[in-house]
């Protein structure tokens, strides 16, 4: 007896157009239809990004009128709060005296 090879092909999912209204009111994708833009959702979406350019140009100007000391400290404040800046061990602010005495003990440092 022979081993027959066979090959299985997976089916194609057919793209169709997206209509958000699929999944708030339970429509499958294929049975929802293609939709263009209206030229008034186009300019609804354009104001929305002016809106947004406004807030961040009004943000830029308050950022650039403080001194760069103050601007220096706020960037540094942002970092400090973000997730990516957290330390690794707690910092002890009682001085370097924890770390020699740690260090004797392991046998690291003989003073």
């Amino acid at each position: 007896m022979t081993a027959r090879s066979v090959t299985v092909q997976k089916p194609r999912l057919k793209r169709r157009g997206f209509c958000a209204r699929a999944y708030t009111e339970g429509v499958s994708l294929e049975q929802s239809p293609q939709r263009s833009v209206t030229s008034r959702e186009r300019e609804h979406m354009r104001e929305i990004g002016r809106w947004q350019q406004q807030c961040h140009d009004e943000a830029l100007r308050a950022h650039l009128a403080l001194p760069p000391r103050e601007r220096l400290a706020a960037a540094f404040a942002l970092m400090a709060d973000g997730p990516h800046f957290q330390p690794q061990f707690p910092r002890d602010d009682e001085g370097p005296a924890a770390f020699y005495e740690r260090a004797k003990k392991l046998g690291l440092y003989k003073g």
